[in-house]
């Protein structure tokens, strides 16, 4: 996730410097700004995946069942990982 988010957030920031008005862009707001997005996109990926952990063990607490089949297990915990990906 760090890698795309700095991806991405690198590119908002260079493209907003080339958007035609940089008269009252200085360098430390840019930075400040640029900082506050990473720690924001980390904090909320965080909270998304722990989200999703807690999510995924409470149904494997209160289903039982879904431990019987090793399969069943794998994919389920497999789709918990990609549902947290996608959602951050």
């Amino acid at each position: 996730m760090v890698n795309d988010a700095i991806a991405i957030i690198l590119f908002k920031v260079v493209g907003g410097m080339f958007d035609g008005d940089t008269s009252d862009k200085n360098t430390f707001g840019l930075v400040a700004g640029t900082i506050g997005l990473f720690a924001l996109n980390i904090v909320a990926s965080l909270a998304i995946g722990l989200a999703a952990a807690l999510l995924c063990t409470k149904i494997f607490k209160h289903c039982r069942f879904l431990s019987h089949n090793p399969v069943l297990e794998v994919i389920i915990i497999y789709l918990f990982g990609i549902m947290s990906y996608v959602a951050a």
